[in-house]
């Protein structure tokens, strides 16, 4: 087995600097109209794109857990194929006293709602090496969330032994400085997550990783679509929905074969996270960033890793910068246009959605974010809170200085992104970064927040609240 994967990694090295070399013909025989891959000694090409594709589907432990994976149900109902764009979370779970695991499922359920659960799967990988613990794992799961499991919203999986492949690589394979323990600690992660992509993939269209000890943002599906469409015409390899490099990451479920070969290939060299930061790398290395959405929408709760005596108080410092005073509340329907500077991603309808959020732009004098709603409605209630939350409660980036403006009647948008509607009339100050004006008016079809001449600085606008 051990030749067989240097074999695979030998191959792979062969085609790159293949292709390297004839790239380097190409640039010495720009003018050619002949050039191709035959430039290589005959048929050497060829045999090496044949042992590629060999080592693509090795067979040997890789099929034996592949296999596995298909049949691994041990609780729960599959889902509805049919459901386009059906998002899976997966969990994998090792045992421990702190039985972060329970948390973790009863924020999950709790964060979401009955529709948003018909397009989602989580499943739960228990990966324990003793069975025992698997088998009382399983037994809280069904006595906590037994209606779930008979819904398909949750899936319970399990596997043996015999998916891993040998592990007495430790005492070759020490990267990082790493103890023997922790090497074949990360290596035995580093599969059950392959055996979890493994059982997803057929499940979905999306993939998320969430990790067994984790607390979720309110609306947070609803959240990961919306991101997801908002980089629909982008190219990107993967979203990230935290600050960490193993909790959050969404894939392609089509990708994750793929990934998976990349793990099994070298399982033995880095931990899981710094494997799928090297595939998304890979693929777009001219940036190697990941799209990450800002607020985070998980929140790492776990001490004691499942690594013995290894103690972590990792937490995300942007999962509570953007919560709402309104939580769960819909506004009404409208558009929304700012002459302000949008940074990056954070656009006006962040602020204004139910979901964590925030817009952030960069504000002159005068600038304007309007909000218009189809037609003239009443309205009873206007909230509008700028600035977000930072650790020791500072206020980043609140509006000093601007008022809040209605409109009767919208007319046009200029070229500057600038509303003009009839009759604006102002509510009221800015005070503290907030404003909440708690009268009736009648006849209202555009909101604009005008920023004053005093305002020096950037402007985050964290919540705005309409009411009828």
């Amino acid at each position: 087995m051990k030749h067989y994967l240097g074999n695979c990694r030998r191959y792979a090295l062969l085609l790159v600097l293949s292709i390297l070399a004839t790239m380097a013909l190409f640039t010495t025989n720009i003018f050619s109209t002949n050039l191709s891959l035959n430039r290589l000694p005959e048929g050497r090409f060829q045999e090496i794109e044949s042992n590629i594709s060999k080592c693509q589907n090795p067979g040997g432990w890789q099929e034996g857990l592949v296999h596995r994976a298909r049949h691994a149900l041990v609780a729960g109902n599959k889902p509805n194929n049919n459901i386009s764009n059906h998002l899976i979370l997966g969990i994998s779970s090792v045992y421990r006293k702190e039985n972060y695991l329970q948390k973790t499922l009863s924020s999950l359920i709790q964060e979401s709602n009955e529709e948003e659960r018909r397009t989602v799967t989580i499943v739960v990988y228990l990966a324990d090496s003793l069975p025992k613990n698997n088998l009382r794992q399983l037994e809280l799961i069904k006595e906590s969330f037994q209606s779930h499991l008979d819904s398909g919203f949750l899936q319970v999986v399990m596997s043996t032994a015999d998916i891993y492949p040998p592990m007495g690589f430790a005492l070759t394979k020490r990267t990082f400085n790493d103890s023997m323990q922790r090497v074949l600690w990360r290596a035995k992660q580093v599969i059950d997550f392959s055996f979890l992509f493994s059982y997803a993939q057929p499940l979905g269209d999306y993939y998320l990783v969430v990790e067994d000890d984790v607390v979720a943002s309110e609306q947070y599906i609803t959240a990961i679509r919306e991101f997801i469409a908002s980089r629909r015409e982008k190219r990107w390899i993967a979203l990230q929905f935290t600050g960490f490099l193993g909790i959050g990451l969404l894939f392609r479920t089509k990708d994750l074969p793929k990934l998976n070969q990349l793990l099994w290939m070298f399982y033995q060299e880095q931990p899981v996270d710094m494997l799928m930061r090297e595939f998304i790398s890979i693929q777009i290395p001219e940036t190697n960033v990941i799209v990450r959405r800002i607020p985070s929408l998980f929140q790492h709760i776990g001490v004691r890793s499942t690594l013995p005596n290894k103690v972590q108080r990792l937490t995300d410092n942007t999962f509570n910068m953007a919560n709402r005073k309104f939580k769960h509340r819909v506004n009404p329907p409208a558009d929304l246009v700012t002459s302000m500077k949008v940074y990056s991603d954070f656009f006006p309808e962040y602020a204004y959605r139910s979901t964590p959020g925030f817009f952030w732009g960069i504000a002159k004098p005068n600038d304007t974010l309007d909000i218009v709603f189809p037609s003239p409605v009443n309205i009873t209630r206007i909230v509008i809170i700028s600035g977000i939350i930072e650790p020791k409660q500072k206020v980043k980036d609140p509006i000093k200085d601007g008022v809040v403006e209605v409109g009767s009647k919208f007319n046009k948008v200029s070229s500057n992104n600038v509303v003009y509607c009839d009759n604006f009339i102002t509510l009221g100050k800015f005070k503290d970064g907030s404003v909440d004006y708690n009268k009736n008016i009648a006849n209202v079809q555009c909101i604009r927040v005008r920023v004053g001449s005093a305002q020096k600085s950037w402007v985050i606008i964290r919540e705005i609240q309409v009411f009828l």
